[in-house]
């Protein structure tokens, strides 16, 4: 396995759970699988299209180190200042 195959197969599978969330299923909610279904065909296709970017842009370890960082903040400053939108927006998809 290499990292096209695996951007391949994350691509695939998240464009079918995409299309798979416009299914309606009235086990899970009234809407379908997922409420997020065009979020989930877009990250399959930016896999998709990472895949077939990869080895276009060489990168080394400085640049590891920097995204590494990066994500590390991104995360660090999502559990420090929660988003309380999407709790609101929870409750009120529950209370329809």
């Amino acid at each position: 396995m290499n990292a096209r195959n695996i951007c391949l197969i994350y691509g695939v599978v998240f464009i079918l759970i995409g299309i798979l969330g416009f299914i309606s299923n009235p086990i899970i909610s009234a809407i379908g699988f997922f409420q997020t279904n065009t979020i989930h065909i877009g990250l399959g296709c930016a896999f998709i299209v990472g895949n077939l970017m990869l080895g276009i842009i060489h990168l080394n370890d400085t640049d590891h180190w920097l995204h590494l960082g990066l994500g590390l903040a991104v995360l660090g400053s999502g559990f420090i200042f929660p988003n309380r939108t999407a709790e609101r927006l929870y409750s009120l998809s529950i209370k329809r």
